[in-house]
């Protein structure tokens, strides 16, 4: 994921805005959406064996907001909270200043609409603390018991978009060559997840673009995607979406211990791979094979293809179905008219062994 503090997803707020449903902010013991009195647990009449732990954290979340105009200005700041999945729970403990209301865009994603006046070169925090109680999962599939989900949910999650170019020829022939006439969705979409593996050279691009089409270049003879954790999914996404497997792709953090410290501010800008000392930012994807419903995939978490294999590492923030970000602070916090000068978050477990 490429970092530019500067660009905070003007564009994705007006295209969601029309969209939004409005909501209250829910109260200190309450969660976003309705969840039952624990995670619920993964269908043990699922085919293959299922293993599934438990990680909760306190999430402190906290953005500073510039006004470097000479003049006052009025704006709201939306401030993206972690949603409620299957596998993950968030209560929300603390927001200040507090939100006007809970939105959710029609990805399901939930952002805190707050209102902000800052003067002449005015600068103010926001702060938000949460809880996120998470299920690790690993399951041992039984391949044969893979169906393809139905028309409907083909129709809609197989469409190209911004960054999943499904009508690329190159994106279709690579596919189509990968998978060698395999008929088995999660085989299929395993055989991709092992060539991606197999194909990336990690950098952190400073380009200001998304997407397959951009990422993928023939190095000595061969397909290379160059790029980082965004190349990887959007590639991912966009040959499983050809070849008629539902995918998308989860925004989120990826831990490297139970507790850390991430940040970005407006130096972070150009540093390359250095960045990787003090962020977290990522893009996972997800893809849709009855019975088991959505299967998180991670390719970049030891190097290795890990399709129904999710670590304690993942906390997921939102999703991407339709709309896009193409830059890092726009997904975690966005503003029209104020500047984000440094955003951080600090993860720390609350109970429990998260290893």
């Amino acid at each position: 994921m490429k970092p530019d503090i500067r660009f905070f997803g003007l564009g994705l707020l007006l295209v969601a805005a029309s969209a939004w449903l409005y909501i209250r902010p829910p109260a200190g013991d309450s969660f976003l959406t309705p969840p039952a009195a624990t995670l619920p647990p993964l269908e043990r009449p699922w085919p293959g064996e299922v293993k599934s732990w438990n990680h909760t954290y306190l999430v402190k979340g906290s953005f500073l907001m510039a006004n470097d105009r000479d003049i006052d200005m009025n704006d709201f700041v939306y401030i993206l909270v972690p949603r409620n999945t299957t596998h993950q729970r968030v209560r929300i403990v603390f927001i200040e200043p507090e939100p006007q209301v809970i939105e959710a865009d029609e990805n399901g994603n939930y952002y805190a609409k707050i209102s902000a006046r800052l003067g002449p070169n005015e600068r103010t925090w926001i702060n938000v603390t949460l809880e996120v109680e998470m299920e690790s999962y690993e399951i041992d599939f039984n391949h044969e018991a893979a169906r393809w989900p139905s028309l409907e949910l083909v129709r809609r999650y197989t469409g190209p978009t911004m960054v999943w170019s499904t009508e690329n020829e190159t994106l279709m022939d690579l596919a189509e060559e990968l998978v060698d006439g395999e008929e088995n969705p999660l085989m299929m979409a395993e055989k991709i997840a092992e060539w991606v593996v197999d194909h990336v050279t990690y950098t952190i691009d400073p380009r200001p673009h998304r997407g397959a089409d951009h990422c993928l270049f023939q190095v000595e003879g061969r397909l290379e995607i160059i790029g980082d954790c965004s190349e990887v999914a959007d590639t991912y996404v966009t040959l499983c979406r050809v070849l008629g497997i539902p995918s998308r792709a989860a925004i989120g953090m990826m831990l490297e211990t139970p507790s850390e410290l991430y940040w970005l501010n407006q130096s972070s800008e150009g540093e390359g791979m250095e960045l990787l000392t003090h962020w977290g930012g990522h893009i996972w994807p997800q893809i849709y094979v009855e019975p088991w419903g959505w299967i998180d995939v991670e390719m970049l978490e030891g190097r290795q293809p890990k399709v129904g294999d999710y670590s304690w590492r993942h906390i997921v923030y939102g999703i991407e179905e339709k709309n896009f970000a193409e830059h890092e602070s726009a997904h975690f916090c966005a503003s029209m008219y104020f500047d984000i000068e440094h955003l951080q978050f600090e993860f720390e477990p609350v109970e429990g062994d998260a290893g």
